[in-house]
């Protein structure tokens, strides 16, 4: 095969795919890792894709802070499945930290339907006070704060204090991206917010589907070693979950949950 017909055809793998392993990608061409690193080369070169964790994917793209209304939208039937799966880790008694994404929200929305006796909840969202606020036998705090109006948050400095009091048995985390490296967001100030939580909680459970890991965001919020628990949907590739399991991570996927 000529390398102008093993490149169309790499590429074609990964349209379809969105990601092969180096090892894979060798055997389908039956060509030496030799050649197929030079191939790589070149076509990383080009911008054309770029090198992951054990493979090759088509590049992902940049991300900045998008309306919460907008993503509130998006992907809604796998952020449902991960919330309904993500409920199930919370005990009577349990105090949890609730982030601000909108599979959080999803989240609280099911977990005033199940009426968990006890519940501590602690949030800077205030879609999310809203949302419990009538909810049986549980405790809603706002961590107060400077309101971003775009994100429908709450940040800076009284934010930063109050959170640097508490001990959350349970932190679910949103995520604008996930890598290799861990998970990444938009914005500064409540990038700044996560990370103090992530410190102070006992547990860090991270929700997130699996359009998560085609974008990257500027500003890590937690390191991959540092989650305990990934919950994610059936259609995120193995390939892209295996740093995590290597690092010790929990991994659940909603989908395959039967309750």
């Amino acid at each position: 095969m000529h390398k102008l017909e093993r490149k169309a055809k790499i590429l074609e793998i990964l349209a379809l795919r969105g990601y092969c392993a180096t090892e894979e990608l060798a055997g389908s061409l039956d060509i030496s890792q030799t050649t197929l690193y030079r191939d790589i080369k070149e076509l990383e070169e080009a911008g054309a894709i770029e090198r992951q964790y054990g493979g090759i994917g088509l590049p992902r793209r940049f991300i900045t802070n998008v309306d919460f209304k907008v993503r509130e939208t998006a992907n809604i039937a796998a952020k449902e499945a991960i919330a309904a799966r993500a409920i199930r880790l919370i005990e009577p008694g349990d105090s949890l930290f609730l982030d601000t994404g909108t599979t959080c929200l999803i989240l609280a929305r099911q977990l005033r339907e199940c009426k968990i006796p006890n519940l501590t909840v602690i949030t800077n969202s205030c879609r999310l006070v809203l949302m419990l606020e009538d909810t049986p036998d549980c405790r809603v705090i706002c961590t107060g704060g400077v309101h971003l109006k775009t994100l429908d948050v709450l940040v800076g400095s009284p934010a930063e204090e109050f959170v640097q009091s508490l001990h959350p048995r349970k932190y679910f985390i949103a995520a604008a991206s996930v890598s290799a490296q861990g998970c990444a967001d938009t914005e500064p100030a409540e990038v700044k917010l996560k990370q103090l939580v992530a410190r102070q909680a006992q547990q860090r459970i991270v929700l997130a589907d699996h359009t998560k890991f085609d974008l990257l965001a500027t500003f890590q919020t937690i390191k991959t070693a540092d989650i305990d628990i990934f919950v994610t949907d059936a259609l995120t590739p193995a390939e892209k979950l295996a740093p995590l399991a290597d690092v010790g991570v929990q991994i659940i996927r909603a989908a395959e949950q039967r309750g």
